[in-house]
């Protein structure tokens, strides 16, 4: 997705559509975003999505990788490198390739706490985009 159509689709998130509801309480970190009940801050969502997380995404979709999916699993399973790989059916050397094909792409340290957030910020960002498209 190209980011004028990013900024498109964020900006229909935030005019409070009536296709999908959002549910605020169940927005987690990304409440903090919106400025009021009904409008999402969307020039901070899109930048920030824009500059830490959609690399990953575009390199997914140039690669036919699952490195976002690799990142969300690995949230899952809370950091476990053993618990990843299996959920793959991959060996732990191969995930960790992965991880270091994440770290490269968005210049983020896994083992930072700080780089970590904003990979887990990005995703949930990811994650409402997904759901509302």
């Amino acid at each position: 997705m190209s980011d004028c159509l990013l900024l498109q689709e964020i900006q229909h998130f935030g005019k409070g559509s009536n296709k999908k509801i959002i549910i605020y309480n169940k927005l987690g970190i990304l409440r903090f975003f919106w400025e009021d009940e009904k409008r999402l801050n969307i020039p901070f969502v899109t930048n920030y999505y824009i500059d830490n997380f959609k690399p990953l995404v575009d390199y997914d979709e140039k690669n036919n990788s699952e490195l976002v999916d690799t990142l969300d699993i690995l949230l899952k399973c809370d950091l476990s490198i053993p618990r990843t790989a299996e959920h793959f059916f991959i060996h732990e050397n191969t995930l960790r390739a992965r991880l270091k094909r994440i770290e490269k792409i968005t210049n983020r340290n896994l083992k930072k706490p700080y780089d970590l957030f904003a990979l887990m910020l990005g995703l949930q960002i990811h994650h409402f985009i997904k759901r509302k498209s």
